[in-house]
């Protein structure tokens, strides 16, 4: 077995724990997997960068990270978690160029984000989400009707 196989089966190891825990309900176990799943799969992608099966590892782990949180109703941090896998693919295609995964890997993310934001919105990352104002205030004053 290689390197690269026997350090792509520890993650899978990890993810399909954290996947168990997932379906069991044990958030705060699979938050401990799928956040070492991030880890083993961003030591993938440097080791391993051309790989689609590295590419594929960073995303599932970040897009099930974030499909934890969308389904604690943590909606900001499953948007949060979308934006850097997204980014970690930007980072893979300017470090390593065109190629059929990376290419591949960035339009996937792109995609996974779009679907998010669409659904539920984006969140700026400085700023709490802003809440509607009431129509009958102005200013800080409450109309008196």
């Amino acid at each position: 077995m290689s390197q690269s196989d026997a350090a792509y089966a520890k993650w899978r190891e990890v993810i399909a724990a954290g996947n168990d825990n997932f379906e069991l309900h044990h958030t705060l176990i699979t938050l401990v997997y799928y956040s070492r799943a991030i880890e083993l799969a961003r030591t993938l992608v440097k080791k391993w960068p051309a790989s689609r099966r590295t590419v594929e590892a960073l995303l599932v782990s970040y897009h099930n990270l974030a499909e934890l949180y969308e389904r604690e109703n943590s909606l900001r941090l499953a948007w949060q978690v979308l934006v850097t896998a997204k980014q970690q693919m930007m980072a893979v295609f300017c470090k390593r160029g065109e190629s059929a995964c990376t290419v591949w890997g960035c339009r996937s993310a792109h995609q996974r984000l779009s679907r998010f934001e669409q659904q539920h919105g984006s969140f700026d990352r400085l700023r709490p989400r802003q809440r509607l104002l009431n129509p009958y205030q102005y200013d800080g004053f409450t109309s008196g009707y």
